[in-house]
């Protein structure tokens, strides 16, 4: 049997949506920018976080082409 390290151990959750055009995406943790991708129009999953041990809630906004912004929040604990 095989450890893990601690980092590849800890639950980390999905962020799923969807885009309506090219869209950019930013998931913040406690007021901070922890991941930023442009994504194309579609359904996105976004399952490689880097997240710290706080265990604060993610906050996710969708900015799309024509400038608007859609958020919603990833419960994390």
């Amino acid at each position: 049997m095989q450890m893990l390290p601690d980092s590849m151990q800890n639950f980390t959750p999905l962020v799923q949506s969807v885009a309506q055009s090219n869209a950019l995406i930013t998931v913040s943790q406690n007021g901070y920018i922890i991941y930023q991708k442009e994504v194309p129009p579609g359904p996105f999953t976004i399952a490689d976080l880097q997240l710290s041990g706080s265990g604060s809630d993610l906050d996710v906004s969708i900015k799309e082409a024509d400038g608007s912004v859609r958020s919603f929040l990833v419960p994390y604990s």
